[in-house]
């Protein structure tokens, strides 16, 4: 292997390298972000959070003052896996945010319902943005 070939691999592993601890910290921030404008639009008593994947995203059961219940799952595009990343972004295309309880999203223009259960929850997919979670309304 020349010379030439050498200094080439280690700049590749160098890229990999900064790409990898980019999205690490980018997904973890937006996590962050999320969880604390959740917790603050939601004011909850008592709140669990489960890790999927590391910085994939969360899973956050929210028990609020009066009784209720919500579950909250973010996913994030995988900004850590630079070589995959790409392909995410054509398959995927954005970070989602997933909602299960009794909830009025009237309000919220782009909005998909996955499922509508017989206690009357619903399990709502949406994009992750702030003007759309602070529209949420508890029934």
């Amino acid at each position: 292997m020349t010379t030439v070939g050498i200094i080439l691999i280690f700049i590749l592993a160098g890229a990999l390298s900064y790409g990898f601890y980019w999205g690490y910290r980018k997904n973890l921030s937006i996590m962050r972000e999320t969880a604390h404008l959740l917790e603050e639009y939601f004011t909850p008593t008592r709140k669990y959070y489960t890790w999927i994947g590391g910085v994939v995203g969360f899973e956050a059961q929210y028990f609020l003052l009066d009784g209720r219940k919500i579950h909250v799952k973010l996913i994030l595009l995988p900004r850590h896996a630079i070589l995959y990343y790409p392909i995410s972004l054509l398959l995927r295309k954005r970070d989602k945010l997933y909602f299960r309880g009794k909830l009025d999203l009237s309000d919220i223009e782009e909005k998909h319902v996955i499922k509508r259960l017989p206690t009357g929850e619903v399990v709502v997919e949406m994009p992750l943005n702030k003007e759309s979670i602070k529209k949420i309304k508890l029934l």
